[in-house]
């Protein structure tokens, strides 16, 4: 899955490239989310990699997020069908990777104002 970053009204938008619309649109909610509290995020993900409280995760603005050893499920929060909510499941490292190299782009953002 790879992240190519946009400028969305001044801000920086992650468009996820990954095949799927539905993960891509899962995903760049997860993200938008992981804005808010990157650290919290990150010790979710690190009790999982220690087997802690499994599965620990964060119901964000956007979407729900289980972590697991292996995995990540990420749920859509307010879907339009509750019999048929969107989910996808990505590998627990793939969450992580994503979450820090966006960590580093709003990071830059917030320093320079600007979108590389």
């Amino acid at each position: 899955m790879k992240i190519t970053i946009k400028e969305v009204h001044g801000r920086p938008f992650a468009d996820i490239n990954s095949g799927s619309v539905k993960t891509e649109a899962l995903v760049a909610g997860y993200l938008r989310d992981t804005e808010l509290d990157f650290d919290g995020y990150l010790e979710e993900i690190e009790k999982a990699e220690q087997n802690r409280n499994i599965p620990t995760g964060i119901t964000g603005n956007n979407v729900d997020v289980e972590f697991y050893p292996d995995k990540a499920i990420i749920e859509e929060l307010y879907p339009a069908d509750e019999d048929n909510f969107q989910s996808v499941e990505i590998p627990l490292q793939e969450a992580k990777r994503l979450l820090l190299e966006w960590q580093k782009v709003i990071e830059e953002w917030e320093k320079t104002g600007k979108i590389n």
